[in-house]
């Protein structure tokens, strides 16, 4: 009868929706550097599950298909839908028992709040990633990461004494071989703390001991060596300064090689041999090639400033 074709048809969708639910995380390694292979799936399974969904009101597909257009709007850069994605799948979860866990509400809070820092609602993105601690375990690799997005909320906001103890906390209570890239990054932002805090020497002494981050292929290598220079400059210690520049010029080259750059990179190591050619004057700098310095103040087109890059 009726019921028990519902019935079959909502256990079949169901399955069907867990199925595509571990083979869309399985993949997500295959569809790094192939944006529009990960769009066609996503888009062929949202065709799917949008026909399944109004016939069986099944609440774990509506949960599965919240999340998949989700990531699809993230994946296209469509950062306030997929804020509105997020505030849907915080409304399923805690409405339906069915599918009601501490687990799935902690990952719609928490990527409500890292969607939240893309459109710039660092107030949001503090509120929500402290509600996502509440429902995650102390201590577990989510909550850091939740932490996390907390962290850059308050950097951004200028909330400079929280961040710290966020930090603090981060890696006192993370052994460096347990987590080393999570770890060196968390070093990498404690120097940035202390960079724009004026405490240059203390900055620099940690970026000397970051080593890890030059394995990872979104420049965060590329960002420690920038900061470095930085913090040599601040310090007036130009020839150390020149000689970094110049080993950042061959860091860049053997980078492009494997990884295609962003031309945000390539007009910051033009200007950086610019500094070296006017003896780290700044006014010559700007007088000569004020236009590609200005070029910098945007957070729009191909030389825009990027939220999730690691220039803080």
């Amino acid at each position: 009868n009726a019921e028990i074709k519902l019935y079959e048809r909502c256990r079949s969708g169901i399955h069907m929706a867990k199925k595509l639910w571990y083979e869309y995380f399985i993949r997500e390694v295959d569809f790094v550097g192939h944006p529009n292979k990960k769009q066609e799936f996503l888009s062929g399974a949202i065709n799917v599950r949008q026909k399944e969904y109004p016939e069986t009101k099944a609440s774990y597909i509506g949960y599965v298909l919240t999340i998949l257009i989700a990531e699809n709007h993230l994946a296209k850069a469509e950062y306030e839908m997929c804020c509105h994605c997020c505030e849907e799948l915080i409304k399923l979860v805690r409405e339906n028992p069915a599918i009601f866990m501490n687990r799935r509400l902690a990952h719609a809070y928490s990527e409500l709040a890292y969607n939240e820092l893309f459109i710039f609602n660092f107030q949001g993105a503090v509120k929500h990633a402290r509600y996502s601690l509440n429902y995650y375990e102390n201590g577990e690799f989510d909550y850091k990461i939740a932490r996390e997005i907390e962290f850059k909320a308050l950097f951004y906001m200028g909330d400079f004494s929280r961040c710290s103890a966020i930090l603090q906390s981060l890696l006192s209570s993370t052994r460096q071989e347990e987590l080393p890239f999570l770890y060196n990054k968390w070093l990498y932002f404690k120097a940035c703390i202390l960079f724009v805090t004026q405490k240059y020497k203390l900055a620099f002494h940690i970026l000397e001991a970051i080593k890890e981050l030059d394995k990872n292929s979104e420049g965060w290598g590329f960002g420690v060596r920038l900061l470095t220079i930085m913090c040599l400059i601040e310090l007036f210690l130009f020839d150390l300064a020149e000689d970094r520049i110049e080993a950042l010029r061959k860091y860049f080259e053997r980078l492009n090689s494997k990884y295609p750059l962003h031309k945000r990179e390539v007009v910051m190591m033009y200007l950086l041999q610019q500094l070296v050619k006017k003896s780290f004057s700044f006014c010559k700098v700007n007088d000569e090639r004020g236009d590609r310095v200005q070029s910098f103040n945007t957070i729009h087109g191909e030389l825009g400033w990027e939220v999730k890059s690691y220039e803080m």
